[in-house]
Parts: C-alpha cells; sequence; structure tokens
C-alpha cells in the first residue's frame, strides 16, 4: 500500500510531470494534512450580517491509512 505525498505539474501545460509515493503499513498511524470544510451558515452571519472568516484551512492529523477523511 502507498499514498501520494507530492505531485509536480509542468507550469505551462499543467500536465502531471511526476509523482512521490510513501509505502505505509495499514496497522500503524501515519501523519496527513486534512483540508477543512465548513458546513451550514454560523448564527452570527445569518442573523447579524457577520462575517465568517476560517483561520485555519487544514489541519495535522494521525490516522490509521485506511481512516484518512477525505
Amino acid at each position: 500500500m502507498a499514498i501520494i505525498r507530492d505531485m509536480q505539474f509542468d507550469p505551462v501545460s499543467e500536465d502531471l510531470v511526476h509523482v512521490d509515493l510513501q509505502e505505509v503499513a495499514m496497522d500503524k498511524p501515519i501523519q496527513v494534512t486534512v483540508a477543512l470544510h465548513h458546513v451550514g451558515e454560523p448564527i452570527g452571519v445569518r442573523d447579524t450580517q457577520g462575517i465568517l472568516e476560517m483561520v485555519l484551512r487544514e489541519v495535522q492529523v494521525s490516522y490509521l491509512p485506511g481512516n484518512i477523511p477525505e
């Protein structure tokens, strides 16, 4: 089993040039970066015309390779 660690694209054609893979053991946790996506509308935005400012867009987590969130 392996996961993609990095991908390189041609800056002009945007064709895939290189992929870095990392071998993983399915029974040992690995650290990965996972993107955050907000769901719904905050009460402050809905009721008082507030502005949502997401400070974090991704977090570092440690998971078993088979349980990593999308």
